[in-house]
């Protein structure tokens, strides 16, 4: 029987600080998987033909006994507020499967992605700006 691991994981990028955190569910824990939002494959994209790949890196900062635990946890630390800072590549609260389009609906998914702090000032007084490096944060 093949061992399935549940992770949350954060991934920097060391030529901004800017994070990304997600889940990931896998078989094997060094399968090179690097996250899967829209806006940090663009990033990725971007810096890696400048930088190389390099100036990414990928932290697993928990695991879990089943997915539905490992989700639970993403949506308690990326939540709309996390989401607002401007410091972080994650578009939509975590929790769920399914992207952007998902969220907000595929007709205005491109609409939201133009706008994306508009999208999150509606539902955050304020965007959360956290002086801090992000990789001195601690998770609640």
């Amino acid at each position: 029987m093949t061992t399935i691991y549940y992770t949350l994981y954060q991934i920097t990028d060391t030529v901004n600080n800017m994070i990304y955190v997600g889940v990931h569910r896998t078989h094997n824990l060094q399968d090179g998987y690097m996250g899967s939002g829209s806006e940090l494959k663009k990033a990725k994209r971007k810096n890696i033909e400048r930088y190389g790949e390099h100036k990414f890196s990928k932290q697993i900062m928990e695991y879990f006994d089943s997915e539905e635990a490992m989700y639970q946890r993403e949506a308690e630390i990326v939540t709309p507020e996390f989401c607002a800072d401007p410091n972080t590549y994650n578009l939509v609260p975590g929790g769920r499967r399914g992207g952007y389009s998902n969220y907000y609906g595929r007709k205005s998914a491109k609409r939201a992605l133009k706008t994306r702090k508009n999208v999150y000032t509606k539902t955050v007084s304020k965007p959360v700006v956290d002086s801090k490096p992000k990789s001195q944060w601690a998770f609640p």
